[in-house]
């Protein structure tokens, strides 16, 4: 989190030490970025960088709750007037992140807020915009969906946060998978939706 000095300067400044971060965290490696690029980018002096935030793993955090941010509201305009239900809503999000990826100038960013999902808190989703704790999440979307099972009983609440957790931690690790294995856009897909479809037999099969 930012120190407070950050959010007393002007908001042209803040906006520009944002943009400054998604730039270069769209152009390089997390570990291949240090502070005098950022305050040699931003044209600010080393000092103000400090004053702003206790280190670059705080500002890269920053930046990553900004994408955040727009992440859910990107994605609750998907769901907003989607008509199938939970499984058929995962595939549609997961392709209109495997082409956000096509973008050069978004991938190694897009790259690294997943993999900052995956280990924040130890590996766990717990305090990311997937996790039900936050009162603006990509979880409370999910749930939102429904999971019919073949007997045309709807899951519980409880049953659809397990059902939700799992799928998004399947649908992180395939994607970082795919990532590393630098597929192209069908590899992508029939690789989530190969996987995702074990969960759904099985949960539709109650």
């Amino acid at each position: 989190m930012p120190k407070s000095t950050f959010f007393n300067i002007i908001e042209g400044k803040r906006n520009q030490l944002i943009q400054v971060g998604v730039e270069l965290f769209s152009k390089h490696d997390f570990e291949n970025i240090d502070v005098k690029m950022i305050v040699d980018y931003a044209q600010i002096p080393r000092g103000s960088f400090y004053a702003y935030f206790t280190d670059i793993e705080d500002y890269y955090s920053y930046i990553i709750e900004q994408l955040q941010t727009q992440r859910i509201k990107e994605i609750a305009l998907l769901a907003k007037d989607f008509e199938k239900d939970f499984f058929e809503f995962l595939k549609f999000m997961y392709e209109y992140d495997i082409k956000k990826i096509q973008e050069k100038s978004r991938r190694l960013l897009l790259h690294h807020y997943f993999r900052y999902i995956q280990t924040k808190k130890k590996g766990s989703l717990s305090g990311t915009i997937y996790h039900l704790e936050k009162h603006n999440n990509v979880m409370s979307i999910l749930l939102s969906l429904p999971i019919i099972c073949d007997s045309g009983e709807e899951l519980t609440k409880e049953e659809k946060i397990f059902i939700a957790d799992l799928s998004m931690t399947i649908y992180l690790a395939t994607y970082n998978k795919a990532v590393q294995e630098d597929l192209d856009l069908n590899g992508h897909l029939n690789l989530f939706k190969k996987r995702i479809k074990i969960i759904e037999r099985g949960t539709k099969s109650c």
